[in-house]
């Protein structure tokens, strides 16, 4: 991925002022904008209010709402994905 705010599949801390530019660069801003982007793991509309996490995956940003039950699927997969780089490099 070349965009500057994502580097070697991580996204870094992204603060609400530079979120349009982050879309932007994705060519996901529209898409964002007019309601078409959903939560990965419930599928509802994000927005910038209920907006979580941005997931790097496969070439594409995931969105995850910030239902509890979104948020925790999330850090159960970011920490299944832990584990297997760490048995990579071992």
């Amino acid at each position: 991925m070349d965009d500057r705010l994502i580097q070697n599949n991580t996204i870094k801390a992204v603060y609400s002022s530079d979120l349009e530019e982050l879309l932007s660069r994705r060519g996901l801003a529209h898409d964002f904008n007019v309601g078409n982007i959903r939560c990965k793991y419930c599928n509802k509309v994000i927005s910038e209010r209920n907006l979580f996490a941005l997931m790097p995956e496969d070439g594409t940003v995931s969105f995850i709402c910030d239902s509890p039950e979104c948020t925790e699927k999330m850090m159960i997969a970011a920490s299944e994905d832990n584990d297997i780089e760490e048995n990579k490099n071992q």
